[in-house]
């Protein structure tokens, strides 16, 4: 048994979503001892958190047990030792990043979006898929245990044929008016990179494409609330001067899928609550042959053979 040592770059390594939750998932495999691979093997991952503030990355490095670090995105491109570029960095920088790390020979993992246009999109897959790199994208809510669950059901046939499914979410988020702000502003506006459709659409495109099935058409409806005047990131700003408007709070989408299959899914991000929530659930998965009804207090399974009939005198 060999342990196979793969450097990591991880780019935007001192924002929340990394140092909370991809770096975390790293170092914990490393305590591990690694992953097993088929052949007795154990791969161990080497991160090199990169990042533009030095002081943040060097502090982020030394509490995570003497990482490597770099502000220098063209030295990390350069190491021979590093042969994977995770992107964590803001969505709107995605695309150029990526570019450069393609250039570079590595192999390339994202999280998603992999762009903030389609064109963008099919220009990294097209430039990946020549230079013969392996590239990939987050979907972690996917290996999430419910969803995990839900799609082995499915996969059994315990529901038949799917004819209709509702999905839902909801995240308390805080622009800093009455308590601070838990994420920076651009996340939320999609002049910025961010907005509700751009940064959630993705994990629903890869869940329903996994657990329901392949999308056909789509419609969409966005919402946004704006005001005048307010909190942005702990400061009161002029909303029409500060580029605040134009954040998304809520959007319904219908999608049609094959065969014949219809979602409905609702998302919604809510202002000013006293406590940091996010909630994934699909409430309604109806097929042939069993449904499955999910609410806050739980879930019911039910099969065909279990469901009562009820008489309809005529």
């Amino acid at each position: 048994m060999t342990d196979i040592h793969v450097g990591i770059i991880l780019n935007g390594a001192t924002s929340g979503l990394c140092r909370n939750q991809h770096l975390r998932a790293l170092m914990a495999i490393i305590a591990e001892g690694g992953l097993p691979a088929n052949d007795g093997d154990r791969i161990i991952p080497k991160p090199m958190l990169l990042g533009r503030n030095a002081e943040s990355l060097r502090l982020l490095a030394d509490a995570s047990g003497g990482l490597r670090w770099t502000d220098d995105f063209n030295a990390a491109l350069g190491s021979k030792e590093d042969t994977i570029f995770f992107d964590v960095a803001s969505t709107g920088l995605r695309y150029a990043n990526v570019c450069r790390a393609i250039e570079a020979g590595k192999h390339v993992y994202c999280e998603k979006p992999i762009a903030t246009t389609l064109p963008e999109a099919m220009d990294l897959v097209e430039r990946a898929e020549k230079a013969g790199v392996k590239n990939g994208t987050v979907q972690d809510k996917l290996f999430l245990p419910g969803f995990s669950k839900l799609r082995k059901l499915r996969e059994s046939g315990f529901f038949g044929r799917i004819f209709e499914v509702r999905l839902e979410f909801g995240r308390w988020i805080f622009d800093g008016e009455h308590q601070p702000a838990q994420r920076p502003s651009w996340n939320y506006r999609k002049e910025a990179g961010g907005g509700l459709v751009l940064d959630m659409f993705p994990h629903w495109r890869y869940m329903i494409d996994n657990i329901v099935g392949e999308i056909k058409a789509v419609s969409c409806r966005p919402g946004e609330k704006q005001r005048p005047v307010g909190f942005c990131e702990g400061q009161l700003r002029d909303r029409r001067t500060h580029g605040v408007n134009g954040v998304q709070r809520n959007r319904q989408r219908i999608g049609n899928f094959s065969p014949g299959r219809l979602v409905a899914e609702r998302n919604r991000r809510f202002d000013r609550s006293g406590l940091e929530h996010q909630e994934i659930q699909f409430n309604n998965f109806f097929g042939s042959c069993g449904q499955r009804v999910a609410r806050r207090q739980g879930q019911r399974n039910t099969h065909s053979a279990q469901t009562r009939f009820v008489g309809i005198q005529v």
